[in-house]
């Protein structure tokens, strides 16, 4: 079996040795981390271990489909990874619109991933999907384009007009799918925009820009697998100037949006909120 990981010099190996860390500095009942070390354990897929932002190795349980490894491999251990480097990964899809650099970020089915795909349908180009690594380059924040698929509902699909016939079930137990998007670059991608998806029960979409005073506590909400950060006190550390800059780089929006509002419609409506906003 052959594990693919979304940083290509990343080392990926298969272990039949279950691996574990001697002196985790926060620890729970599935996984373990310390600054340099990370595992994870999750049944019935398996036990995964990551060392100095360079290294994976994985002991596949005798029940694991390739699809749950990768689900595993390019999430939680995928931010672990991040973390050992010090890139901070928001939790997030993007894409970029007329040149403008898009970053969608709020809970599960807060629309993410459905609207980012109806974008880049529609002539947007994509950049990552649910994890966005963010570096800075001359001062200016910047996507890593490493995704290749994205994590899209049966339902979403079927409003993007999309067939779930040939695509890989992420779960058995699931009718959730991955969609192939174009190969990533691995360039890295200007940002000029967060957007806060929340699902309310306004009755039509709200904008409401976030104050400076409220965009650091918003950005650190969103940090990918934060609860990793308990046990990586200088990647935290690290991250504090991270935050600070990316609030005063970025215009960060919080964006209200009906429970049952279709995702094309939702796509329209946020387009021509960038028409009047962005351009």
């Amino acid at each position: 079996m052959t594990l693919s990981f979304p940083i290509e010099e990343v080392q990926v190996a298969l272990t039949n040795k279950r691996p574990s860390i001697k002196k985790p500095i926060h620890q729970t009942d599935w996984f373990g981390i310390n600054q340099e070390e990370f595992y994870l354990d999750i049944p019935e897929v398996g036990c995964f271990y990551a060392k100095d932002g360079n290294k994976v190795s994985v002991f596949p349980y005798p029940e694991a489909s390739k699809e749950s490894l990768y689900l595993y491999l390019h999430g939680s251990v995928y931010g672990a990874i991040l973390h050992q480097r010090k890139i901070m990964p928001l939790h997030g899809s993007s894409f970029v619109w007329q040149n403008q650099g898009i970053l969608l970020c709020g809970e599960s089915g807060a629309g993410k991933s459905s609207l980012t795909t109806a974008f880049c349908q529609d002539g947007s180009k994509f950049v990552s999907d649910d994890v966005s690594p963010i570096l800075f380059e001359e001062n200016s924040p910047q996507v890593w384009a490493l995704s290749s698929r994205i994590k899209l509902w049966k339902d979403s699909l079927k409003q993007l007009e999309q067939s779930s016939e040939n695509l890989s079930r992420i779960l058995p137990d699931q009718a959730k799918f991955y969609f192939p998007m174009p190969e990533p670059s691995g360039n890295k991608q200007p940002l000029h925009h967060i957007l806060m998806l929340e699902v309310s029960p306004v009755k039509q979409v709200q904008f409401q820009p976030l104050e400076s005073s409220k965009k650091f506590e918003a950005l650190r909400n969103e940090i990918y697998r934060w609860e990793f950060l308990q046990g990586m006190p200088e990647t935290e550390a690290a991250y504090l100037p991270q935050l600070l800059h990316l609030a005063e780089s970025t215009t960060i929006t919080k964006v209200l949006r009906p429970r049952d509002i279709p995702i094309l419609e939702m796509k329209d409506v946020l387009e021509r909120w960038f028409i009047e906003n962005f351009t």
